[in-house]
Protein backbone atom coordinates (compact mmCIF):
# COMPACT_ATOMS: atom_id res chain seq x y z
CA UNK A 1 0.00 0.00 0.00
CA UNK A 2 3.07 2.23 0.49
CA UNK A 3 3.92 1.85 -2.79
CA UNK A 4 0.54 3.04 -4.70
CA UNK A 5 -0.11 5.91 -1.82
CA UNK A 6 4.10 7.11 -2.05
CA UNK A 7 5.52 5.88 -4.79
CA UNK A 8 8.27 4.18 -2.84
CA UNK A 9 9.25 0.79 -1.65
CA UNK A 10 8.86 0.37 1.65
CA UNK A 11 11.07 -1.56 3.24
CA UNK A 12 12.95 -1.70 7.24
CA UNK A 13 11.15 -2.46 10.52
CA UNK A 14 7.22 -2.37 10.35
CA UNK A 15 7.19 0.91 12.53
CA UNK A 16 9.32 2.59 9.63
CA UNK A 17 7.02 1.43 6.97
CA UNK A 18 4.21 2.49 9.14
CA UNK A 19 5.61 5.77 9.75
CA UNK A 20 6.26 6.14 5.47
CA UNK A 21 2.63 5.52 5.06
CA UNK A 22 1.60 8.02 7.41
CA UNK A 23 3.09 10.62 6.19
CA UNK A 24 2.38 9.15 2.69
CA UNK A 25 -1.09 9.70 3.73
CA UNK A 26 -1.38 12.72 5.60
CA UNK A 27 1.18 14.93 2.96
CA UNK A 28 -0.06 13.48 -0.61
CA UNK A 29 -3.43 15.05 -1.68
CA UNK A 30 -4.43 11.38 -3.37
CA UNK A 31 -2.78 9.23 -1.14
CA UNK A 32 -5.67 8.06 0.94
CA UNK A 33 -7.52 7.78 -2.28
CA UNK A 34 -4.45 5.97 -4.35
CA UNK A 35 -4.20 3.55 -0.95
CA UNK A 36 -8.10 3.46 -0.77
CA UNK A 37 -8.01 1.79 -4.16
CA UNK A 38 -4.97 -0.65 -3.86
CA UNK A 39 -6.61 -2.57 -1.30
CA UNK A 40 -9.90 -2.79 -3.47
CA UNK A 41 -7.67 -3.92 -6.36
CA UNK A 42 -5.15 -6.64 -4.81
CA UNK A 43 -8.08 -8.79 -4.20
CA UNK A 44 -9.31 -8.66 -7.57
CA UNK A 45 -5.97 -9.23 -8.44
CA UNK A 46 -4.32 -11.67 -6.73
CA UNK A 47 -6.26 -15.40 -6.81
CA UNK A 48 -7.38 -15.76 -3.43
CA UNK A 49 -6.50 -19.35 -3.32
CA UNK A 50 -3.24 -17.92 -3.24
CA UNK A 51 -1.34 -15.38 -1.22
CA UNK A 52 0.57 -12.96 -3.17
CA UNK A 53 4.35 -12.69 -3.29
CA UNK A 54 5.70 -9.50 -2.70
CA UNK A 55 7.08 -8.57 -5.88
CA UNK A 56 4.22 -8.51 -7.58
CA UNK A 57 2.49 -6.06 -4.90
CA UNK A 58 5.36 -3.54 -4.73
CA UNK A 59 5.08 -3.79 -8.73
CA UNK A 60 1.40 -3.60 -8.46
CA UNK A 61 1.75 -0.29 -6.70
CA UNK A 62 4.18 1.35 -7.94
CA UNK A 63 2.16 1.10 -11.46
CA UNK A 64 -0.63 2.57 -9.65
CA UNK A 65 0.99 4.95 -8.10
CA UNK A 66 1.92 6.09 -11.67
CA UNK A 67 -1.61 5.34 -13.04
CA UNK A 68 -2.82 7.31 -10.18
CA UNK A 69 -0.90 10.06 -9.87
CA UNK A 70 -3.63 13.04 -11.13
CA UNK A 71 -6.47 10.99 -10.52
CA UNK A 72 -7.45 7.68 -8.79
CA UNK A 73 -9.78 5.65 -11.36
CA UNK A 74 -9.80 1.51 -10.71
CA UNK A 75 -8.89 -0.79 -13.58
CA UNK A 76 -11.36 -2.15 -15.44
CA UNK A 77 -12.65 -6.10 -14.70
CA UNK A 78 -10.96 -7.24 -17.74
CA UNK A 79 -7.75 -5.40 -17.04
CA UNK A 80 -7.93 -6.95 -13.31
CA UNK A 81 -8.72 -10.59 -15.25
CA UNK A 82 -6.14 -9.94 -17.32
CA UNK A 83 -3.37 -8.87 -14.34
CA UNK A 84 -5.13 -12.56 -12.53
CA UNK A 85 -3.94 -14.38 -15.50
CA UNK A 86 -0.34 -13.51 -15.26
CA UNK A 87 2.34 -16.29 -14.19
CA UNK A 88 4.19 -14.81 -12.12
CA UNK A 89 6.74 -17.39 -11.46
CA UNK A 90 8.28 -16.98 -15.47
CA UNK A 91 9.12 -13.18 -14.23
CA UNK A 92 11.25 -13.43 -11.40
CA UNK A 93 12.92 -16.03 -9.41
CA UNK A 94 12.61 -15.52 -5.26
CA UNK A 95 11.78 -12.06 -4.10
CA UNK A 96 14.98 -10.00 -5.34
CA UNK A 97 14.37 -6.33 -6.54
CA UNK A 98 16.53 -7.01 -9.43
CA UNK A 99 13.21 -8.59 -10.98
CA UNK A 100 11.03 -5.73 -10.87
CA UNK A 101 11.31 -4.33 -13.67
CA UNK A 102 9.72 -7.01 -15.50
CA UNK A 103 7.28 -7.63 -12.92
CA UNK A 104 6.30 -3.44 -13.35
CA UNK A 105 6.56 -4.36 -17.38
CA UNK A 106 4.16 -7.20 -17.15
CA UNK A 107 1.68 -4.79 -15.24
CA UNK A 108 2.02 -2.09 -17.16
CA UNK A 109 1.57 -3.86 -20.69
CA UNK A 110 -1.85 -5.29 -19.08
CA UNK A 111 -3.20 -2.62 -17.33
CA UNK A 112 -3.28 0.30 -20.48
Amino acid sequence: MTEAASGIIASGKIQDVCSRLDHALATQPLGPDRAQAILHMIPNVFPRAHPPKILPVHGLGLIAFERWRHKVVLPSDGVCAALRRIAWDTYFDGSSLKFLPSVKEAIARRWR
